[in-house]
């Protein structure tokens, strides 16, 4: 069996794990030709992301067994994120979810369909001296449009204040899911901020601590209780994030 070999100084480990997925993979087990199987990059955010490129016996993904099929030699590419030796994201040519074996969404039709009814948020001291808080929160994604959207990742956007006490370097949380049409999902995210020296005040007055939520890279989402114009004063405070402050 041919085995892909991992350009140095990347971790083997996790390549190892990405390969043994794609070829267990319904797409490449149906009709992959092993020895076409190349890793061509590997980058490090989430985690560690490789890039394969192979080539199938027919066109089409998944397990196509007894389906019509094209027969001819198709090139693909794999994009397979690995974090902690766990698959987290798997996609071939940007159209096949390898984990959920089903076709990716596209977004870009109905980026503006997607919007935040709901965010709750919670702070909370993460040592005994309080020189650090734990910043959590959930927010709800609703899609308002006609299709199907897929949702990659989210990233908070912080204030500019808040920016400088912010401890986590990577504010990213990895979604991986599709949104039916007037379907909603919930995702939870948390960062670290730095409060040494701060009263409990004085971290209030950072608020608001997130003035948007980027979605895929693409668009920013405007979130609860941040919307300019609103004319029933009840409505919007009700909408408004709650921030739970432990005791410092």
């Amino acid at each position: 069996m041919a085995c892909v070999k991992t350009p140095s100084p990347y971790p083997s480990k996790p390549a190892l794990v990405a390969e043994e997925f794609l070829k267990n993979s319904q797409t490449f087990a149906f009709d992959g030709m092993e020895e076409t199987l190349q890793l061509t990059g590997v980058t490090s955010d989430q985690g560690w992301t490789f890039t394969f490129e192979f080539k199938c016996a027919h066109g089409g993904y998944g397990d196509r067994t007894g389906k019509p099929v094209i027969q001819a030699i198709t090139p693909h590419t794999a994009v397979i994120t690995v974090d902690n030796l766990e698959i987290t994201s798997a996609i071939i040519d940007g159209k096949w979810n390898m984990i959920r074996q089903e076709e990716v969404a596209t977004l870009e039709p109905d980026y503006r369909s997607i919007w935040t009814p709901y965010m709750s948020t919670a702070l909370a001291s993460v040592d005994d001296e309080g020189n650090q808080q734990r910043f959590s929160y959930t927010v709800s994604l609703c899609n308002e449009g006609s299709g199907r959207l897929y949702v990659n990742w989210i990233e908070p956007v912080l204030s500019a204040e808040l920016s400088s006490t912010v401890v986590t370097e990577d504010l990213k949380v990895t979604v991986d899911q599709n949104i039916e049409a007037g379907a909603c999902i919930s995702v939870k995210g948390e960062f670290i901020l730095n409060t040494e020296g701060m009263t409990k005040l004085e971290i209030l007055d950072l608020e608001p601590f997130m003035t948007g939520m980027k979605l895929n890279g693409e668009i920013v989402l405007e979130l609860p209780g941040l919307k300019q114009g609103g004319t029933d004063e009840e409505e919007e405070t009700s909408s408004l994030p709650q921030y739970l402050p432990a005791p410092l």
